[in-house]
């Protein structure tokens, strides 16, 4: 019985390893990140930050045309606040971020992909810029240390290995630990970048 029961586990073994393929690579990309409120706050007009993103992924198809892949990234989140002439006021945030994404390939090469992400906070800094000379504050006890949200988009890889994607992060979180009354603040942001497939 024991015998049967490990013949049969090494053949769905082998079986698994001929359908599913798994691929590793690497990732790095700009970031555009803004937050978005409820509603209007005196003084606030949030506006496009840039930042990057960089990291690793698995790849695994698990169907014709079909594959699930896990990604581990360093990311950058944020918003200008405020900017007037050369003065500003940003918010800087950085995560650990895990994606999880389902991923169909329409035509050779090209693929759709969605899935919920969750990212640990890391840093988040308050930075004032006055005709050149910052101020920065640490805010991340003021800033929810879990944010999660969906992303989607679409990449392209050749048959070398080298891919792009491009891809949109709406965050689900209400980032603010402080009391705000009804309005919430939320991340969102859009990945471009580079990808290598080992």
């Amino acid at each position: 019985m024991k015998k049967t029961l490990l013949i049969a586990a090494l053949t769905l073994a082998g079986t698994a390893g001929v359908f599913a393929q798994v691929n590793y690579g690497v990732k790095a990309g700009v970031n555009l990140s803004n937050m978005s409120l409820s509603e209007d706050v005196d003084g606030w007009d949030p506006g496009m930050l840039t930042g990057f993103n960089a990291g690793v992924f698995v790849n695994t198809e698990v169907a014709e045309n079909f594959s699930i892949q896990p990604e581990l990234l360093y990311s950058t989140a944020g918003s200008v606040i405020a900017e007037e002439g050369d003065d500003s006021w940003k918010q800087k945030l950085s995560y650990l971020s895990l994606p999880v994404l389902a991923r169909y390939q329409l035509v050779e090469g090209l693929r759709l992909e969605v899935g919920p992400q969750v990212g640990l906070l890391l840093s988040a800094k308050s930075v004032v810029d006055m005709g050149g000379e910052e101020v920065e504050d640490d805010i991340k006890d003021n800033t929810e240390s879990i944010d999660f949200g969906l992303t989607g988009g679409a990449s392209y890889q050749l048959p070398v290995g080298v891919g792009i994607f491009a891809r949109y992060y709406a965050g689900l979180t209400d980032l603010g630990k402080e009391d705000t009354g009804d309005v919430t603040i939320k991340n969102n942001n859009i990945a471009v970048g580079l990808t290598y497939t080992f």
